[in-house]
């Protein structure tokens, strides 16, 4: 898609809205980096991803992902040979993991009704 296109349709101002939601820096970047979809069978993916995702949001127990945070970092620095985490660093990281085996449990609780999700 060219600009003129993404200037009319103020895809610019939409991805700012939605990224001004965003409960973490990891979500925000993710929101900023979005595109609009040109092949037809992503496009029909993602809106049944969204469709799954709407119904968690309208019928289904809130969606856990309170909790994740930003551990990038400390990922890369733990990568290195003779470095260490801090406390807060190591705090971090629990605390996402913990996220993701909620997520985990519950998505594979509900499999047959969020595949895609899952």
């Amino acid at each position: 898609m060219n600009q003129y296109i993404f200037e009319t349709l103020e895809f610019d101002r939409i991805i700012t809205h939605l990224a001004s939601h965003a409960d973490s820096p990891l979500s925000k970047e993710r929101i900023n980096s979005l595109r609009p979809l040109s092949n037809i069978n992503d496009l029909d993916k993602k809106l049944s991803e969204v469709t799954e995702l709407r119904a968690i949001i309208d019928f289904d127990d809130p969606f856990p992902v309170h909790g994740i945070r930003d551990i990038r970092a400390a990922l890369k620095k733990a990568s290195l040979a003779g470095n260490y985490l801090t406390t807060e660093e190591l705090s971090a990281v629990g605390d996402t993991l913990n996220v993701f085996r909620r997520l985990r449990q519950y998505f594979n609780s509900r499999d047959d009704k969020y595949p895609l999700l899952q």
